[in-house]
């Protein structure tokens, strides 16, 4: 599995105002290492992703609350 995003720096930093610190697209390549067909593996993928609750949490809004401990 290979992760990777794009995301501005300067604004996680905070030297450009108004940008969006969070990540523009995330890509998730996955090398699936079965006896399977191609098209097997690519459902096999969409069933994961349609479970996993990271991939939930990015796609839909999700309450967030910051909280002095």
């Amino acid at each position: 599995m290979d992760i990777q995003g794009d995301l501005d720096l300067e604004a996680i930093l905070g030297e450009k105002q108004g940008a969006r610190a969070g990540f523009e697209k995330i890509i998730v390549s996955v090398n699936v290492d079965a006896d399977m067909t191609a098209e097997e593996k690519r459902d096999l993928l969409r069933e994961v992703e349609r479970r996993c609750p990271v991939s939930d949490t990015i796609k839909n809004t999700t309450a967030l609350f910051f909280v002095v401990a």
